[in-house]
């Protein structure tokens, strides 16, 4: 995630995670707010905060923000985890008070009505709150969110399509739709939400559930054999997910999908670029700047042109890949009456454009996620929250996560949470082939004892790089463990993918570095349960964490595995 501000929390003058969502109200103005429970992480104190329903595309679980209200790209608790469900639909709805107590504590409060969806398997029982399979399934950016509970209003985002299956789809999108939130992922996920039987009705049943309701419920969809990758907790058996990262197995409403928009302009003569025909305009980045968001009740001002923020931490994917095409409205070049300057001149402006000679800056963006309204001054803020490309969870990272779930199962007074970053571009170590390179970041406070966090980097391209472990020389506030944890990675980045000349710096005054070289020397599917459990074991032992006795008596069985 990038560096996003939130104004409003900066009133808690400590860093806050998203403890809970406690469903939505409307406000005295008539617009749509959610109520969101945070947990103070230096006080334990709980709040209510009731901010735009705009906000909901970003809000899942064990987020955090710190002190001066900017989120932060690690969460404070859960681990990654793959599961599938026979199917989606299935799912036993019950309420938040149903839950284990000590599954997740809601302190002296009442747990409240809030609805989840239970969910038996193999791996043991699945809780999703019905509100996070909302967050992903349907709400991709703010304009979404904002639709959600206004009857009809998503028909004024695209020319309507009637409900069903085609050969081939064309959506329209209106001007009502921020042209800088679209994307291929994104045309997609909103013709199965839009226009596939399945999706709209589980869009129709958000309102219908939910209106003059202190929960969020929905029907969700027939999706058989669903593949759900998330980051959740677990206590004896039970689940609690925290946030999706990615469900497979949805089906399209066609073989073939155009999308067009009213900006969707280029000259006849005019030659494409590979970004044109991939995701149409350029988009008007901010992924480096600080973006302070004004929740309040008074909306946003009308514009066409917003600013578009990148907070994508989930993937979309389908069970059959379609083609997907951009229609373009084609303009003639206008006739210029002025004489053309030779070629070599161009280039000579091109090579001493001001836009080069300036240094790009930080930015503070100040914008609003609440609803268009005439009269509003604070500028529309948009969210792009779809990856460009999934996340690979089936190689190397989710072994070791795996691995770390084991080992946490055998340790005492031990927290543990894990979260996928990307690295920052730029660089040929910043990627894997065309998609982004992740890090796993595992964070591992003991009783009593300094942060612990173990970093692996996916080896994709023939990389050999050691899972390295940090562990701080004094207690360290989670926000600053972050900001540690973000200049190892990028300095890992500048350096081309090398440890070395990390360990001797001046980070080496913060942390303790150690490089574990063999982890996990076997991360493909045919390492079996009992061969991980050993290296669990290791791991632990490695690290000097507080093992239980029945996993120590483990580990030495495993000894000769």
């Amino acid at each position: 995630m990038k560096r996003f501000l939130v104004h409003k929390f900066r009133d808690a003058a400590e860093p806050l995670e998203i403890y809970w969502l406690a469903g939505l109200e409307r406000s005295a103005s008539g617009e749509w707010i959610v109520r969101v429970v945070t947990l103070g992480m230096e006080s334990q104190r709980v709040d209510m905060w009731k901010l735009p329903i705009g906000m909901l595309p970003l809000l899942s679980l064990g987020i955090c923000f710190d002190d001066s209200g900017m989120l932060l790209e690690t969460q404070s608790r859960g681990e990654i985890h793959t599961v599938t469900l026979p199917n989606l639909a299935n799912g036993l709805e019950i309420t938040s008070a149903d839950m284990p107590p000590r599954l997740h504590s809601f302190f002296d409060y009442s747990p409240g009505v809030q609805r989840l969806l239970r969910y038996r398997t193999n791996a043991g029982e699945i809780l999703i709150p019905t509100i996070e399979l909302v967050r992903y399934l349907l709400l991709h950016n703010k304009t979404l969110a904002n639709a959600l509970m206004v009857p009809g209003q998503l028909i004024t985002l695209y020319q309507f399509e009637p409900i069903g299956t085609y050969d081939e789809l064309t959506l329209r999108f209106t001007s009502d739709m921020p042209v800088r939130s679209l994307s291929r992922d994104f045309a997609l996920e909103f013709a199965w939400l839009a226009v596939h039987p399945e999706g709209r009705k589980t869009w129709d049943s958000v309102y219908r559930k939910s209106v003059d309701q202190a929960y969020v419920s929905l029907d969700p969809p027939a999706v058989s054999d669903a593949k759900i990758v998330f980051r959740g907790i677990e206590r004896n058996g039970v689940w609690l997910v925290l946030e999706i990262l990615h469900i497979s197995g949805r089906e399209l409403p066609c073989k073939r999908l155009l999308y067009g928009h009213p900006s969707f302009r280029r000259m006849c003569r005019a030659s494409v670029t590979r970004e044109d025909t991939k995701d149409g305009l350029q988009r008007k980045s901010t992924s480096g700047d600080d973006v302070d968001v004004e929740v309040d009740d008074e909306g946003a001002r009308v514009a066409a042109g917003q600013t578009a923020v990148d907070v994508g931490a989930k993937s979309s994917e389908f069970a059959v890949r379609v083609p997907i095409q951009k229609i373009w409205t084609q303009l003639e070049p206008p006739q210029s009456r002025t004489q053309k300057k030779p070629a070599e001149d161009e280039g000579a402006c091109a090579e001493e454009s001001p836009e080069a000679a300036i240094p790009k800056l930080k930015l503070k963006i100040k914008g609003s996620v609440g609803r268009e309204v005439r009269g509003a001054l604070v500028p529309p803020l948009e969210f792009r929250t779809l990856e460009v490309f999934p996340w690979d969870l089936a190689g190397e990272l989710q072994a070791l996560a795996d691995t770390i779930r084991i080992m946490s199962g055998m340790l005492v007074d031990t927290e543990i949470s894990m979260s996928l970053c990307r690295l920052k571009p730029g660089r040929a170590f910043s990627s894997v082939g065309r998609r982004p390179r992740a890090c796993l970041v595992v964070n591992i406070l003991v009783m009593n004892e300094l942060p612990i966090v173990l970093l692996d980097v996916d080896r994709g391209g023939e990389w050999a790089l050691s899972t390295m472990s940090l562990t701080f020389l004094e207690h360290t506030s989670f926000s600053d463990i972050e900001a540690h944890v973000k200049t190892v990675l990028d300095r890992l980045v500048d350096r081309g993918g090398h440890w070395d000349t990390l360990v001797d710096g001046e980070l080496s005054k913060v942390c303790r570095f150690t490089r574990l070289p063999k982890v996990l020397p076997q991360r493909g599917c045919d390492a079996g349960t009992r061969y991980r459990v050993m290296w669990a074991w290791r791991l632990a032992s490695k690290l000097g964490l507080p093992m239980k006795i029945s996993a120590t008596k483990r580990g030495d069985e495993g000894e000769g595995v």
